[in-house]
């Protein structure tokens, strides 16, 4: 019996790690500062910007946001808050495909 449970438990483990996260979805929560089409700067600011930009680029600033590193005063809560709870997953995700936008 321990090893069905054990079986079981891993077959869930397998599925869930390997269901395919919905970028689009993900990237609703960022339409209202950056556009459905990533071209708007948030506050004006340019750097804000996320049209045109690598899918590594991408990556690096919300990794280096979501961990603290990126300091920028209120850009900075707004985006953290945004994406505190995004996974590695969810970051790669949302990375490439704003980077095809």
């Amino acid at each position: 019996m321990k090893f069905l449970v054990s079986l079981f438990f891993t077959c869930v483990c397998l599925v869930a790690s390997e269901a395919k996260v919905d970028a689009q979805q993900l990237y609703k929560k960022c339409v209202g500062c950056h556009g459905k089409d990533a071209k708007h700067a948030p506050y004006e600011r340019p750097a804000g910007i996320l049209h045109g930009r690598t899918q590594e680029e991408l990556k690096l600033i919300m990794l280096m946001i979501r961990s603290g590193e990126y300091k920028n005063d209120k850009i900075n809560k707004i985006m953290t808050k945004s994406i505190k709870n995004f996974s590695d997953t969810d970051i790669d995700a949302v990375s490439e495909y704003i980077s095809k936008l």
